[in-house]
């Protein structure tokens, strides 16, 4: 027997559970509870700061949501795919969006999500799947 496996042998013969558990009862793994927090004093109704106002609710931009039909780590694979799509929707409705190693195909542009939802269903008519994503 090497002499590694000898010494690893002898190191984990000389701990037994029983050892190892009073061990970590004494030195447990979780860091002792600090010292509790305590809040400071209010500030004199004087000195406090008036909240801002809520930011006016921003209405979503027209095209906001797309059809994810395909997620193609290959750019040309990407290309042939969208060739292939735009025969059975149409030209110039499908683009590529390219992220890092990945290179999404994405279709239309829409005001909702829900509206997303709905061109989904006519696509899947087609034989197309996909689904609603966020436009970059």
């Amino acid at each position: 027997m090497p002499i590694a496996s000898v010494a690893i042998a002898g190191l984990f013969a000389a701990f037994s559970p029983t050892q190892v558990k009073e061990d970590l009862d004494a030195h447990p793994w979780r860091p002792a509870p600090s010292s509790p927090v305590v809040a400071a004093p209010a500030a004199p109704e004087s000195t406090r700061s008036v909240p801002a106002p809520e930011p006016a609710a921003v209405p979503a931009a027209a095209g906001t949501w797309q059809i994810q039909l395909a997620a193609l780590s290959s750019f040309e694979a990407a290309k042939s795919e969208q060739k292939r799509l735009e025969k059975v929707l149409g030209a110039g409705k499908l683009e590529i969006s390219s992220e890092g190693p990945v290179n999404r195909l994405r279709y239309g542009s829409y005001p909702t999500k829900e509206a997303a939802e709905d061109a989904l269903e006519a696509l899947r008519a087609k034989g197309v799947d996909g689904f609603p994503v966020r436009k970059p």
